[in-house]
């Protein structure tokens, strides 16, 4: 199911609560070779208040302008985000980017981790237990590592090296953030009154060679705990869509999603919603996922913020883009935050009953050596 939109000048918004802000961004989707980008003005609305936001961003539809959203995992250190550019451009994604930004990225002086193994074992063991007891069925914990650099770098020139990507490729710039996504992960799509999900969970490594990159596939595919971990995410995402929709459907299942550097498991459902289904009450319904957060819900949340020494801010929050009765919302992992000369990558792994921490501490290294490959 495509996202098609007529992109368009922007001369005025009639969305209440705005002020005037300059963004620098971009949006490309794994169907599309184009990249929707903007540079200047928008109306911007920021509010710490989730009840707030949500009111802003179900009054986002009836207006018919291309917006763009940003939701934190946490709300506890960042605000929401709604903001309409005025002037958005369909552009080739190679035609975006100076040649002198093309691939020209600095080199990492140092790494720190908000965690060393060893920490990482014992929470993931910590997990294990609860889990064992019956308290917890699934926990996602992550991982923040910043790189030194020996020069800032810009989002452009690291855009760069990611424009062959099929995830999705979602870039933000203003004064106060700076960010890539290349997620592979959809929450959902909607178009009129059909919604489409994604169910993402279970990973492994790519082979350096074709035999070897089948023998990790087969190795996902035969693996009691990845299938576990990706069927909770699949029975999760599947009972939120059927709380908004009257009808849903399996589309695909158990199907392999080839990576730069992981491959995993990947099923997609689709629904018909019920009548008058707000942006607000679906968002609620299927964020945040089993693939971020664990089961159940509230559970989890709660061992997150105790174990993990950092709040998430953005990571693993949403990005969306809405337009009229279309929208498309997408989880924001895979994520680099640059800070000048710094550059912060976010991992997580889901824990369940037979997660080994060593395996899943390779996990977290895995899931950002498309950004490592980079620097060091």
């Amino acid at each position: 199911m495509s996202l098609n939109t007529p992109v368009v000048n922007r001369k005025k918004v009639s969305l209440e609560g705005t002020k005037k802000k300059v963004i620098t961004g971009f949006w490309g989707s794994p169907d599309s070779n184009n990249i929707l980008n903007f540079s200047g003005p928008a109306d911007y609305f920021e509010t710490k208040n989730k009840n707030e936001f949500y009111k802003w961003l179900d009054s986002v539809p009836n207006t018919n302008k291309e917006t763009f959203v940003l939701i934190p995992f946490s709300d506890k250190v960042e605000p929401y985000i709604g903001f309409v550019p005025e002037n958005i451009l369909d552009t080739k994604a190679q035609k975006l980017i100076p040649k002198s930004l093309r691939k020209t990225t600095p080199k990492c002086l140092s790494r720190l981790e908000t965690q060393n193994r060893e920490d990482w074992i014992k929470h993931v063991n910590d997990v294990k237990h609860l889990i064992f007891e019956g308290k917890v069925s699934k926990v996602v914990l992550a991982r923040k590592i910043s790189l030194i650099l020996d020069g800032n770098l810009e989002l452009m020139s690291l855009f760069s090296s990611f424009l062959k990507s099929d995830s999705y490729k979602i870039g933000l710039e203003n004064d106060d953030l700076s960010f890539l996504t290349v997620s592979p992960e959809l929450l959902f799509k909607k178009k009129g009154d059909v919604i489409q999900s994604h169910a993402i969970a279970g990973t492994r490594s790519r082979g350096k060679n074709t035999s070897a990159d089948l023998s990790f596939e087969r190795d996902l595919k035969g693996s009691k705990k990845e299938c576990e971990e990706h069927k909770f995410v699949l029975d999760a995402v599947s009972s939120s869509l059927n709380q908004i929709c009257n009808t849903v459907s399996l589309e695909n299942s158990f199907e392999i999603l080839k990576q730069a550097k992981v491959q995993h498991l990947k099923s997609t459902l689709e629904g018909q919603l019920n009548a008058d289904q707000p942006l607000s009450k679906i968002i609620s319904s299927l964020f945040p996922t089993p693939a971020v957060a664990g089961m159940p819900k509230e559970k989890s949340l709660a061992l997150i913020d105790d174990l993990e020494k950092e709040d998430r801010g953005y990571y693993s929050g949403l990005v969306g883009r809405i337009c009229g009765s279309s929208s498309e919302f997408v989880v924001n992992i895979r994520t680099a935050f640059l800070k000048k000369n710094i550059i912060e990558l976010w991992s997580g792994a889901g824990i369940v009953a037979d997660s080994n921490g060593n395996e899943e501490w390779n996990e977290l290294e895995q899931k950002v050596q498309h950004y490592l490959d980079l620097f060091i």
